[in-house]
């Protein structure tokens, strides 16, 4: 399967699943199948596959033993559709949604089971501050970087609004 998108080699770098830095992308490549965010909890290393369409979307995996080669993308932009925007008071948010709070920005992903907030520095942190207007999710968004004056979609907009 094809990914579909060039990506200016500069911005790529090699590195073993496991040791990509926490907050980076992982290209699909070899047996990565999805565009995936690298991040940390207390114990282990994680990686969150961020697109809706791949089994297993937003479902947090152990990258911790696997020793595979990686495409890593350090430098990345997530953009959101501010019309898709929910405050927690009027919606639960779901796997594969966004949040941005006063603090942080991330996805609400799952991890055993449970709802899992994965900051977009790498990082998994409990449940973010639901104050009426401090919380507040998105249904639609993409993932890319800027490449001089142009915008590179990653991730196409993902539309969980449905």
């Amino acid at each position: 399967m094809s990914f579909g998108r060039l990506i200016a080699i500069d911005h790529l770098r090699p590195h073993l699943t496991p040791s990509a830095p926490a907050g980076s992308l992982l290209v699909p490549y070899g047996t990565t199948k999805s565009l995936l965010l690298r991040f940390d909890s207390d114990t282990t290393k994680l990686a969150l596959p961020l697109d809706a369409l791949q089994k297993g979307a937003f479902v947090g995996i152990n990258v911790a033993g696997r020793h595979e080669p990686a495409l890593v993308l350090e430098e990345w932009t997530l953009r959101v559709d501010p019309e898709s925007a929910y405050n927690a008071f009027g919606g639960s948010p779901e796997p594969g949604e966004v949040f941005v709070t006063t603090n942080m920005t991330g996805f609400v992903g799952s991890l055993d089971r449970f709802t899992a907030y994965v900051t977009t520095d790498g990082r998994l942190v409990s449940e973010p501050d639901w104050g009426s207007d401090q919380f507040i999710g998105f249904r639609r968004w993409s993932v890319g970087y800027q490449e001089e004056d142009r915008w590179i979609d990653l991730l196409p907009a993902q539309d969980l609004a449905g």
